[in-house]
């Protein structure tokens, strides 16, 4: 160490020589000589498979170290490396890293460093999709698992689809990422560094045509569980269908053959045929009749008819689906009351402008039934001239025509006025032409249940 008036001097040019330039005072030059102590060399393993040795600084370490210093080092792991237990020995003593630092202290001699517990990255190969309708080869021989694959390795696998399957759609997916085989149908994934997942979709087995009648009235074809009809067959599955009758109808008969074979319906009316092996031939023969109800008028009351919306006679019957229509007319002599009502099995239903009642969709027997029609009162006329006599009522006497209920009573009495008297025959009361007893209990005359206009007639009052 060279310094001139305690700084120190540039350095020596390559021949050694030191140069002072601009000297304007007294300098004064110290030249101080360290001496070093012996030089130690530092082995390090001859193959370091994983890891490298560096010192603390990440730098490339010295192949010697001074007697009396400390030397210290890191051992870096690679990438695709880890070290589960890692063991650093100098010469055979273990020892500790200390912020991931090797230390050394007061190095006296030769050091030899050796570090065990390095391995390679393993990763594992899943399968993630059922292995159905092919097999994984590797090396030409079938494996059931994948083996697992070293840090940066590869990784060939075949994909040998079965008989009787399509693979026209097959898709291979590694992390999700979609790969291709070569033309000779292998697989190659290269400088592997993570665990795998592999998906192989779009391998199904053959498929067979399912045909089925060209025309199906009043019928159609479901799968087993109802839904729509798949009118084709995976290789050795079982197909399953039934014959779904139309809303409305029900089969007389029914045969079901699979190809020209007969076959019988399970308690759950599904027909079966196992392990199909090529194309199969559906037919159905079957007779159906359309559903038909009863239409029933209940005509609880008098004093109405019913038609059908044309006037004419009403139906008996009606099919399932269709709509009734139908009229209620009052009859003469009839009028409809403020409770008039016409009910549909016990619904009440309203007419449109030109009085049609309708009944849509009909899915069951119908009952008719009206309410609130009632007979028109019933006339009682009595004698315009009445010379001689009046007829009263509770009592009172009337001068005009009265009316009663339809099947009503009518109670009146005969007074014979002053100056008349009955005739040698007697006193003689007729209704339309017909003699009426004098009712003794009432102490009247008594017409009962009129249900016809009525003439009251009277005879034999004579002048005194």
């Amino acid at each position: 160490l060279v310094t001139v008036n305690g700084v120190d001097a540039d350095n020596p040019d390559e021949t050694g020589v030191f140069t002072v330039s601009n000297i304007t005072e007294a300098k004064t030059i110290v030249v101080t000589v360290e001496t070093a102590g012996n030089p130690y060399a530092v082995n390090l393993p001859e193959t370091m498979t994983g890891y490298s040795i560096t010192d603390e600084n990440g730098d490339e370490l010295e192949e010697t170290v001074i007697h009396g210093n400390d030397l210290s080092f890191k051992v870096v792991l690679e990438e695709g490396y880890h070290a589960d237990e890692l063991v650093v020995t100098a010469n055979g003593t273990t020892l500790t890293a200390v912020n991931d630092v090797y230390t050394i202290e007061d190095v006296d001699g030769e050091v030899t460093i050796a570090v065990s517990g390095v391995a390679i990255n393993l990763y594992s190969v899943t399968l993630s999709t059922p292995k159905d309708g092919y097999d994984i080869q590797m090396n030409e021989e079938p494996v059931s698992t994948f083996p697992q694959v070293a840090h940066g390795d590869k990784l060939i696998f075949k994909i040998a689809v079965n008989q009787y399957y399509d693979a026209s759609n097959k898709q291979v997916k590694v992390n999700g990422t979609e790969i291709f085989s070569d033309s000779n149908g292998d697989y190659l994934i290269e400088n592997i560094t993570e665990a795998l997942t592999i998906s192989v979709t779009g391998i199904e087995p053959i498929r067979y045509n399912v045909t089925v009648p060209q025309t199906m009235s009043h019928y159609s074809l479901t799968n087993a569980d109802g839904s729509a009809f798949t009118a084709s067959v995976a290789h050795g599955s079982t197909l399953q269908f039934k014959v779904a009758v139309e809303e409305g109808y029900y089969a007389t008969s029914l045969v079901v053959k699979i190809d020209d074979e007969v076959v019988t319906k399970d308690a759950n009316d599904v027909y079966s045929l196992e392990n199909v092996t090529g194309i199969v031939e559906i037919s159905v023969e079957i007779t159906t009749e359309r559903y038909s109800y009863s239409v029933n008028v209940l005509q609880t009351i008098q004093g109405y008819s019913i038609t059908d919306d044309t006037d004419g006679a009403l139906g008996s019957t009606i099919f399932y689906g269709e709509d009734l229509k139908f009229k209620v007319v009052v009859d003469n002599g009839y009028h409809a009351t403020a409770g008039f009502a016409v009910k549909v099995n016990g619904n009440e239903v309203t007419p449109d402008a030109n009085n049609v009642y309708t009944v849509e969709n009909v899915t069951g027997n119908i009952f008719i039934d009206v309410e609130g029609v009632e007979h028109d009162a019933v006339a009682v006329e009595i004698p315009a001239t009445r010379t001689g006599y009046i007829i009263t009522v509770n009592d009172e006497p009337i001068t005009t025509n009265q009316t009663v209920e339809y099947n009503g009573n009518f109670v009146f009495k005969v007074e014979i006025e002053s100056g008349y008297h009955e005739d040698t025959d007697g006193l003689t009361v007729k209704v339309n032409g017909n003699e009426l007893a004098y009712d003794m209990v009432e102490e009247a005359y008594v017409i009962e249940n009129i249900t016809e206009n009525v003439v009251i007639t009277v005879e034999g009052v004579i002048a005194d």
